[in-house]
């Protein structure tokens, strides 16, 4: 097993510690990342293990989870045969554990209940039994009480070996050419032991010539995947995104209008979803504020392990101050967003990237490559075929120059235009009125006083060259300040 050192002598040091106590540790991680394999590394090839137990039991959990299959199991797998039909199946396996050693694996464990229901089967015989349990959800260890580890993402030279061991026989060499390719192609499987793996098979496919191993690694992602691939990638990251409740699943999702690798500010993130209408602070009987609403979903994602805390705030260390998406979830979002038409990702122009009976349906777009803004068959496909358009979301590589943005749409709620500069302020936008959201870039020095006339406005964000001059103010941008967000 590649990586992952100091975590199997937290295992296994903590297998054959002297507490007593039945414990129990949680083995945490995202989708892919090895949960399973790591814990099968000391459960299985440990001589050690063997010995030190009198009974193991590997038990397979997974989201359709029911009591009764998973306490047959356990049965069969503790050679108990007899007739069960007396007694509850539960009172057959604790009279089997009780007075003995054991080691108890509970894999993928997707909530609560399961560990409600089977703490009690195993009795806590005070000789230093254990439990495992793997979860993709770190909420779970906290009721769950023990100690937790937290599987981590390969760095560059363990997923580099990884993939060199997967791609390569012992007999074969690896020159140096393709080493640094190689590496490149590792770097961009961004340290997910399963997106590296399903990488090595296509790679073992292909000759290993320079040529052809470039091509792999000029691509933007190292895979494709989408929702309907049949890999075992795809399947776990569908059922990570399948297990999500309805109001996580559209902030989840809006989340791949974002570049890959974009680091996201937690307030930006969290003015978009509520300026979009996707906060509901009265969920769960709670009265929250749309932040601490928003705030609570972002927490959630993350304890789910389907969004990456990159930065903490430096105020408050438990709060995320940026965050991002894997590679293979965001290939995930942007498939299930276009498939369920929620929004189009659009990075060039041609017939094949604007076909009129999809797009006239959408109501929210996303450009990745502002130049496209500025040719004249989009903007005018933009002006026809897009009157119902409510958000606008502009978030390719800033533009030195001014693009001639079409600012047209009626009932535009959202628009995100920072990564585009102006030279004055946008006087189109006064005619957007049912703005909720406005973020742009420009080279002035004074908002309009007629910015008044967006109502609606709930969050203004201006990056401008010059710092602006706050006597120039309108008095419905101080008010904004101190409820919405502002930049400069």
């Amino acid at each position: 097993m590649v990586g992952l050192d100091s975590e199997l002598k937290e295992l296994q040091d903590w297998l054959f510690s002297g507490d007593p106590k039945r414990d129990v540790m949680s083995v945490v991680g995202m989708a892919g990342i090895g949960k399973t394999t790591f814990v099968k590394q000391v459960y299985y090839n440990s001589r050690l293990v063997e010995n030190h137990f009198k009974h193991r039991l590997f038990l397979p959990i997974g989201p359709h989870y029911q009591l009764k299959d998973t306490l047959l199991l356990a049965l069969d797998r503790l050679g108990v045969h007899e007739n069960l039909n007396k007694n509850p199946l539960s009172n057959y396996i604790y009279k089997s554990l009780l007075g003995t050693k054991y080691l108890v694996v509970l894999d993928d464990v997707w909530n609560t209940r399961v560990w409600d229901q089977l703490r009690h089967v195993f009795p806590d015989n005070r000789n230093g039994s254990r439990i495992i349990l793997t979860t993709q959800l770190l909420s779970l260890t906290r009721p769950i009480g023990g100690k937790t580890i937290q599987i981590p993402l390969l760095d560059e030279d363990q997923s580099w070996k990884l993939l060199r061991e997967i791609v390569f026989t012992r007999r074969e060499s690896c020159s140096k050419e393709l080493e640094k390719i190689g590496r490149k192609i590792a770097k961009k499987c961004e340290g997910l032991p399963l997106a590296i793996i399903e990488v090595g098979k296509l790679l073992r496919k292909i000759h290993k010539t320079v040529e052809k191993w470039k091509t792999v690694a000029e691509n933007e992602d190292p895979l494709t995947i989408t929702i309907d691939d049949d890999t075992p990638l795809s399947k776990a990251l569908l059922l990570s995104y399948d297990m999500l409740p309805q109001y996580l699943k559209v902030c989840f999702l809006y989340m791949g209008v974002f570049p890959k690798s974009y680091e996201i500010p937690r307030s930006k993130l969290i003015d978009l979803w509520a300026s979009e209408g996707f906060l509901d602070p009265q969920n769960k009987g709670k009265k929250r504020s749309l932040e601490e609403t928003g705030d609570e979903c972002l927490n959630e994602l993350i304890s789910r392990s389907v969004v990456l805390n990159t930065k903490l705030s430096s105020v408050d260390t438990k709060r995320t101050k940026t965050c991002r998406l894997h590679f293979t979830f965001r290939n995930i979002c942007v498939s299930e967003a276009q498939s369920k038409k929620f929004f189009p990702i659009i990075k060039k122009y041609n017939e094949s990237s604007f076909p009129e009976d999809v797009i006239k349906k959408q109501r929210r777009l996303c450009f990745q490559n502002n130049v496209v803004l500025g040719i004249e068959q989009v903007r005018t496909w933009m002006e026809e075929s897009l009157p119902g358009a409510r958000s606008l979301l502009c978030f390719g590589p800033k533009q030195q120059y001014p693009v001639d943005l079409y600012l047209g749409f009626k009932l535009l709620k959202v628009l995100d235009a920072l990564a585009i500069r102006f030279y004055e302020f946008p006087h189109r936008v006064l005619k957007l009125l049912h703005l909720r959201y406005l973020a742009i870039t420009y080279d002035g020095d004074e908002l309009p006083s007629s910015i008044s006339c967006l109502w609606k406005l709930e969050v203004l964000n201006v990056h401008r060259h010059h710092n602006i001059k706050s006597s120039n103010l309108p008095p419905v941008f101080i008010c904004l300040s101190r409820s919405g967000s502002c930049m400069n």
